[in-house]
């Protein structure tokens, strides 16, 4: 069809209307017609099957490029895989090396903290026992009265008791100290108000010596599922803080205030203190690991990190900090356990 329309095209370019007719020079113009009509499409042809030729190899070309490309991307994406693999590892490595100081530092804390939790029962010891041997050297029972023997016999008894029971006291606080640096393996079922109020016992002997009153407004035990020594921690922590702060600042007639209570299905502890409160300029910055508004003697700057990392990554909570009135306010957000909720 197409051959037929450039047949017809070049016959009126000839001027030849009927074939029977033709002229020798009808048929010369004719036959030059369709030989440059030829050599234009040879030409043209020759033209297209470079062009296709070199299409094609550019194609392929590109193809192999592509391939490179491709290539190259899928191992950037394995190396940056690997790197991220190790970034993690590499931050989970400094958060137990960090984990790690904060605990050494604390147990230095905690040795002093001991050492005032049992100078009162050992005091009291020495005092029982010297009150039984002044007894007994001033020959304060005539034995062979039955009476006097019986209040001699009642009176040892008495202070024996006591005896035991400072032991005990000191036996405990020995327990709770150890447990506390027994890291926990796995979640416990426990109450928020019994490690609050361990953490208080424990630093009961600081708060006393420092007369800190301490104010607390249960209003919910709130059982949770944690790490009960973790958690521990965090409140030594603050309580501390507020114990260095008080200390620091010379403050008159200072006291924390304590509450408990539920919000939904959550847990909500405040610890407020009246010391002052924490400059504007650190506030946003006291969470940060390092960062501390303590001297170098007695600041590492890893307590409040540490708390944070240990309320919001392993517990699945909230810790968060704000200025009051008159001093500094902690709060911690903890899920309950689900038959609480």
């Amino acid at each position: 069809m197409i051959a037929e329309k450039i047949l017809r095209r070049q016959l009126k370019k000839a001027k030849i209307v009927d074939l029977s007719k033709i002229t020798p020079e009808q048929m010369e113009k004719f036959l030059a017609l369709v030989r440059e009509n030829y050599e234009t499409y040879e030409k043209e042809r020759k033209i297209m099957e470079r062009s296709i030729d070199l299409s094609s190899k550019e194609m392929q070309a590109l193809n192999e490029n592509l391939a490179q490309k491709v290539e190259e991307v899928s191992e950037l994406n394995r190396t940056l895989s690997r790197r991220v693999e190790e970034e993690v590892e590499k931050n989970r490595r400094k958060d137990r090396q960090m984990f790690q100081q904060t605990r050494l530092a604390q147990m230095g804390e905690m040795l002093s903290m001991i050492a005032h939790q049992w100078r009162q029962p050992l005091s009291a010891i020495s005092s029982v026992a010297i009150s039984m041997q002044m007894k007994i050297q001033l020959k304060r029972f005539v034995l062979a009265d039955k009476r006097q023997q019986k209040e001699f016999e009642d009176y040892f008894l008495e202070k024996i008791e006591a005896i035991g029971n400072y032991v005990q006291y000191l036996s405990h606080t020995i327990d709770d100290f150890r447990n506390f640096f027994r890291p926990n393996k796995a979640k416990e079922r426990t109450t928020l108000e019994l490690l609050l109020q361990k953490a208080i016992d424990m630093l009961h002997g600081s708060y006393r010596k420092n007369s800190i009153a301490v104010y607390q407004k249960i209003e919910n035990s709130c059982e949770i599922v944690t790490y009960p020594n973790e958690i521990l921690q965090v409140l030594l922590n603050i309580l501390k803080n507020a114990l260095d702060n008080f200390r620091e600042r010379n403050i008159e007639h200072p006291r924390v205030e304590v509450r408990l209570v539920k919000r939904g299905n959550t847990a909500m502890l405040e610890i407020e203190d009246n010391g002052g409160g924490i400059p504007k300029m650190y506030l946003s910055k006291i969470f940060d690991p390092y960062f501390s508004t303590k001297d170098e003697k007695n600041g590492s700057g890893l307590g409040l990190y540490m708390s944070k990392t240990i309320v919001e990554e392993h517990c699945g909570g909230k810790l968060e900090a704000q200025n009051t009135k008159e001093g500094a306010l902690f709060r911690i957000i903890l899920p309950l356990s689900r038959r609480e909720t």
